[in-house]
């Protein structure tokens, strides 16, 4: 420190016990593009298999539902935090007699990418549980409050503010939440699955299946619904179409992913791969390499 005294300048060397060095990830590049909350809602709502653009992070915070990405189905419940990852199908979907309240926020940016590495949140772990701090819901309930008030020019700095906390406080809690928990489905309805990843590209049925699992085909299909919301054919397509999206990352034709991924012919795989995800194989191949630039 520099000052004057008696004309005289005169230095102060200050001690620098109050220093320390800091190691921080870059998460100057992040942006909020969306937020919202669902209410409580009398009737089950769900999504189509459908891709986003960008990041999205919801929380439960009343009722249950469920949640399919990568292959793999969750179960939602209360104080649950999960990713909806970028260019990545998925669908989620309420209980039918106890549908989910959840606020929900879209990011985008390398920043967010780096914050989500940082936690350890990804399309391969997309989902926590028993997630207690009820200053999230908090920092939910301020964002929602600035773009309901309409604010004025400096806002977005409010905005962003606002959101740097809610990362703050859902990063400080990852430590205590649970990270795994893959929802348990009746052991039979275990043996389906397993079977239909390790020979999807086969000739499954649904007597294959029933004998895999041990049980007759009715009870199969009754009990496999129940645990995943869908029969165990829809199951295996909705596997198929997920193994055929990763295909069209890589060289390789159409018809070649086609057979790759399971199915026996062009024209059902065309029909079913649009039925799933809303485009063709050609258009969604643009999208990943517009999406990848």
């Amino acid at each position: 420190m520099l000052w004057l005294t008696e004309g005289k300048a005169v230095i102060d060397v200050i001690d620098d016990k109050w220093k320390t060095d800091v190691e921080t990830f870059d998460v100057s590049n992040i942006f909020v593009t969306k937020i919202g909350h669902m209410a409580d809602q009398p009737h089950q709502f769900f999504t189509n298999w459908f891709v986003r653009h960008d990041y999205c992070i919801q929380f439960v915070v009343k009722g249950k539902g469920e949640y399919f990405v990568n292959n793999q189905l969750y179960e939602l419940k209360k104080n649950t935090l999960f990713l909806l990852p970028k260019d990545k199908y998925h669908y989620y979907k309420s209980d039918e007699n106890d549908p989910y309240e959840y606020y929900w926020i879209h990011f985008k940016g390398l920043g967010f990418e780096n914050f989500l590495k940082s936690i350890n949140l990804s399309e391969e772990f997309p989902i926590l549980f028993d997630v207690y701090n009820p200053n999230i819901e908090k920092c939910f309930k301020d964002l929602i409050e600035i773009f309901q008030s309409g604010g004025n020019e400096y806002s977005n700095l409010l905005v962003m503010s606002k959101s740097y906390a809610l990362l703050y406080e859902i990063a400080t809690t990852v430590k205590d939440a649970k990270q795994t928990s893959l929802k348990t489905f009746n052991p039979s309805v275990n043996l389906a699955i397993d079977y239909i990843k390790e020979h999807f590209k086969e000739n499954v049925t649904l007597d294959v299946l029933a004998e895999v699992a041990h049980v007759n085909k009715c009870y199969l299909v009754d009990i496999f619904k129940r645990s995943t919301g869908v029969s165990p054919i829809k199951y295996l397509i909705q596997y198929r179409i997920s193994h055929a999206c990763q295909l069209l990352k890589k060289n390789m034709t159409v018809t070649e992913i086609c057979f790759e991924s399971g199915f026996n012919e062009l024209t059902n795989f065309l029909v079913r791969f649009k039925q799933f995800t809303g485009t063709t194989p050609s258009k969604y191949r643009k999208f990943l390499n517009y999406a990848t630039r």
